[in-house]
């Protein structure tokens, strides 16, 4: 049944399984599931549950109150069989993946099968941690779903230069603890290859980079508290809207690759993000006059 879902859903079943094992549960439940996906929640439903401001440590508590009410056996069993509701779950994931033409089945269609089912543990989780809205929750899970996928069409856009940024914008948000990549760890990844076209004009037009780096770490400073282990950063809003625009200006330039250039000119685009701010307190805000030097540059003149 595994082979169906994508790694990373694997993972968060073996996860619940290990968990209604360990309890010595007599069935594996939408409860255990959705303690195996909140271990390491995979991009659409970091992002989802981000956005719609659901307390994370308030729903795994909840998730973990509703495992602690399952009476355990004398003797746990190795392999615990899935619950009806937990098959019911699983085989409306299988259906809206298919719907959706994916071609594995992710976090997030099993945990649109789990909350579509109001009577499920999952969806009294979310309920039990102050989120009741079960339709909401699904309707921006299946807009994030396709924002995702155009997302990935114009990842593959991108150059060497500007592949390495957004690598190292992910090892800023790491250490600095964040559950999410902002603007401002997009343009830290920029600007830490002081040979890339964006960092060339920027020095040419009179940054000191060793103080762009420094407002950048000011504007934002480490995560007090160290995220859940297994918690990867994905791309805030912002971010993503940085990514999006980036292509836009690419094809306004003529170009059929995504570079550091135009990254630079997506976080100016969204004006009040980070990363444009921190550029702001260092003279560039001007997002034509940016443009149009860096055209120069990539022309040689």
């Amino acid at each position: 049944m595994f082979e169906k879902f994508n790694e990373s859903t694997q993972r968060s079943l073996i996860l619940g399984q290990e968990a209604a094992a360990r309890e010595k549960h007599e069935h594996l439940g939408t409860e255990h599931i959705m303690f195996g996906l909140l271990q390491a929640p995979g991009e659409v439903n970091a992002s989802v549950l981000r956005r719609l401001n659901v307390d994370l440590k308030k729903l795994v508590g909840q998730v973990e109150i509703l495992m602690g009410a399952n009476k355990p056996m004398e003797e746990g069993k190795p392999d615990v069989p899935f619950s009806k509701s937990a098959k019911k779950a699983i085989e409306k994931g299988v259906v809206i993946s298919r719907e959706m033409g994916e071609e594995s089945i992710g976090q997030e269609h099993l945990l649109i099968g789990m909350i579509s089912i109001p009577e499920s543990n999952a969806a009294k989780a979310f309920k039990d941690a102050g989120f009741e809205d079960m339709a909401k929750l699904e309707e921006a899970i299946r807009s994030e779903i396709d924002s995702t996928r155009k997302r990935k069409t114009i990842l593959a856009l991108l150059n060497e230069d500007a592949s390495k940024a957004l690598v190292r914008a992910r090892e800023e948000a790491k250490e600095g603890w964040n559950n999410f990549i902002g603007t401002e760890h997009v343009l830290l990844g920029i600007v830490k290859n002081l040979e890339c076209p964006a960092s060339r004009v920027l020095i040419k037009q009179g940054v000191d980079m060793r103080l762009l780096q420094k407002t950048i770490k000011e504007i934002t400073p480490p995560r007090q508290e160290k995220p859940m282990e297994g918690l990867l950063p994905h791309f805030d809003i912002e971010a993503k809207q940085v990514i999006d625009n980036a292509e836009k200006e690419a094809k306004d330039m003529g170009h059929s690759y995504i570079g550091t250039e135009h990254l630079l000119l997506g976080i100016l685009s969204v004006k009040t993000c980070a990363g444009a701010s921190a550029l702001n307190r260092t003279g560039v805000s001007n997002i034509k006059k940016v443009k149009f030097s860096l055209t120069k540059e990539l022309e040689g003149k």
